[in-house]
């Protein structure tokens, strides 16, 4: 059994719908704290391309009452929904930047569906969002939810009790895991590590010579036949 861990993050970029579809279960990380004014907390901010150019998109959320917002559960984590003006900002930013994208017609409902979703809970609207991208690359990964299991343990030993209670044999983890989990550890719990490869496709991206990694899965969507992107999740 291998098994993925990760956040539910904010309209991910490739390599993360690589690493599930590469999984047999993922386990959606969604109780652990988190600092939402960290600039690596991803959940909220995702890169996209404005004029061929990177560019930090995010959303707007609700103050937490925590000093600075500090040590809150991302599935307590809202949207600040209160100014319709801002989300139609958002959504016209994408547009702007993508609606002479070949695919474009084909994909944007993923964009207005996020921002017209009835829930506040970030964590909600980021699966939402995943599982629909899911289901359009055909990856078929079983998901289950951490806060599910109710562990109150940290860190790398957080990480091996929801390997342990789920069967895994393997652990798929993303490659910059290596600078702060313990390997030993997994593996003295009979875990083995295995470094998640992508292979990231090479596309024509609007208003660029050369390809940009790392930008939200729509981006590639827009520009992409889906068929070749399913193609390059089936290979390493």
């Amino acid at each position: 059994m291998k098994i993925s861990i990760h956040q539910p993050t904010f309209m991910p970029w490739y390599g993360f719908f690589s690493k599930i579809a590469h999984s047999d279960r993922w386990i959606v990380l969604d109780h652990t704290s988190n600092n939402p004014k960290d600039s690596a907390f991803f959940s909220r901010r995702v890169q996209i391309l404005v004029n061929g150019e990177p560019f930090w998109f995010s959303i707007p959320l609700i103050k937490s009452t925590t000093k600075e917002g500090r040590g809150v559960p991302l599935n307590e984590i809202k949207i600040n929904t209160k100014n319709p003006k801002v989300f139609k900002k958002l959504k016209q930013t994408i547009e702007m930047a993508y609606k002479k994208a070949p695919y474009f017609n084909d994909y944007f409902y993923l964009v207005e569906d996020y921002f017209n979703h009835e829930s506040e809970s970030l964590t909600v609207r980021n699966l939402s969002f995943i599982e629909e991208v899911m289901k359009i690359l055909e990856i078929e990964t079983e998901i289950v939810y951490s806060s599910k299991f109710d562990f109150k343990t940290k860190s790398n030993r957080l990480l091996v009790d929801l390997l342990k209670e789920n069967g895994a044999t393997t652990y798929l983890c993303g490659n910059g895991a290596s600078s702060y989990q313990d390997n030993n550890f997994f593996l003295e719990n009979g875990i083995d590590i295995e470094y998640s490869a992508v292979n990231h496709p090479i596309y024509r991206q609007l208003r660029r010579k050369n390809c940009i990694k790392g930008v939200s899965i729509l981006d590639l969507l827009f520009n992409m036949q889906k068929e070749e992107i399913i193609e390059h999740l089936l290979t390493k």
